[in-house]
């Protein structure tokens, strides 16, 4: 059992969780929440945000090198995940610095990509890898993006086993 306390957002308010417990990812309304493995993951009040139909939520992973948000939005009628996917890349695209070791990808409804961003941070290269998956569900669009910066081969089973957690929960209300 997780000795920290964690936070959820609910109803665009955070509330504080019982040590041990998982934060709810939903939003007002829905019968259903986002779920990962959140082990080792605290809800930050940096990045987080929520405007009406939409929310994001924002962790950060006690190693101090692991990052994780989840935004939820509308979904509009016969958009896929896919081309959700290709819009948010083509709008990264658009901004500095460049992404390098770009990977697009679908795996049945869920769409993906990662690449890496090179720059100066905190006196050493960033390094860091970013992989972003996106999915649809009952009238809502799901982004997931998990980050790890100064990236090393042995981070890559956290962004795996992440990404494979990630699931929606249905609550039957």
């Amino acid at each position: 059992m997780r000795a920290l306390v964690v936070m959820a957002a609910v109803a665009g308010v955070l509330t504080p969780l019982a040590a041990g417990s998982d934060p709810v990812v939903s939003l007002p309304g829905k019968a259903w929440s986002v779920s990962v493995d959140w082990r080792g993951l605290t809800e930050s009040k940096d990045g987080g945000w929520s405007d009406g139909p939409s929310q994001k939520w924002f962790f950060k992973h006690t190693n101090g090198r692991y990052f994780l948000s989840v935004v939820i939005r509308p979904a509009q009628p016969g958009v896929t995940a896919e081309m959700y996917r290709d819009d948010r890349w083509a709008r990264l695209q658009s901004k500095a610095p460049a992404e390098q070791e770009e990977r697009l990808w679908t795996e049945g409804e869920r769409a993906f990509f990662e690449y890496f961003l090179e720059m100066p941070f905190e006196g050493r290269p960033l390094h860091q890898k970013n992989t972003h998956t996106f999915l649809l569900h009952d009238g809502s669009r799901i982004e997931l993006h998990v980050s790890a910066i100064h990236f090393k081969k042995k981070d890559q089973a956290w962004l795996d086993e992440i990404q494979d957690s990630l699931q929606v929960i249905e609550s039957g209300g």
